[in-house]
């Protein structure tokens, strides 16, 4: 079950302008998928209010081929609370020291989550850049398909005009074949 509302324009923009669409999901009690299908670019933000009874992470699939094939990307919470530095006092030498033993261990723990969605990033780039090769490469074999039938019919059309061709000058030779005996004749 899935209650969601949707805003933004259904107008058509001038080409120099872009649409913004916003969904909004309230409430999920299921695992949810969300495609985007058109033309251009897109981008997207999630942004989440509780992670409910179990951890989640956002599924994204990496064939064109084979759904199932996808890529996790965690959700990586990183606010002051779970970060554990919410609570943290500088009021004595002691909870300074330990305010900056949490703070360099969030400090690492956003650099991982860093390296995370950098590699992840980088992973979904190349995984773009196949795709895009995938379009190349149908586009040519389309293409190879196209300018093969066109071949066979232009082989077909070139026969046909040569046997036409030889008929209509076989016909012309048998018209003029009396012509030639009378003139023979006449002679």
């Amino acid at each position: 079950m899935v209650n969601w509302r949707s805003g933004g324009g259904s107008e058509p923009l001038p080409i120099d302008q872009t649409t913004k669409e916003t969904l909004t999901i309230d409430t999920v009690t299921e695992d949810l998928l969300v495609f985007v299908v058109g033309n251009g670019s897109y981008g997207s933000t999630l942004t989440y209010s509780s992670l409910g009874p179990r951890e989640t992470a956002v599924s994204i699939p990496t064939s064109s081929y084979d759904l199932s094939q996808k890529m996790e990307i965690p959700l990586t919470p990183s606010d002051t609370a779970s970060l554990g530095i919410s609570t943290n006092s500088l009021d004595t030498e002691a909870n300074a020291n330990d305010a900056l033993i949490a703070l360099d261990s969030a400090i690492n723990t956003v650099s991982g989550h860093r390296a995370t969605y950098g590699a992840k990033t980088n992973a979904l780039e190349h995984r773009v850049q196949n795709i895009h090769t995938e379009m190349v490469n149908l586009n040519n074999a389309v293409s190879r398909i196209q300018d093969a039938d066109f071949a066979i019919e232009s082989a077909e059309l070139a026969r046909t005009n040569v046997l036409q061709q030889a008929g209509m000058s076989m016909l012309s030779q048998a018209n003029q074949a009396p012509n030639h005996i009378v003139s023979l004749l006449k002679h």
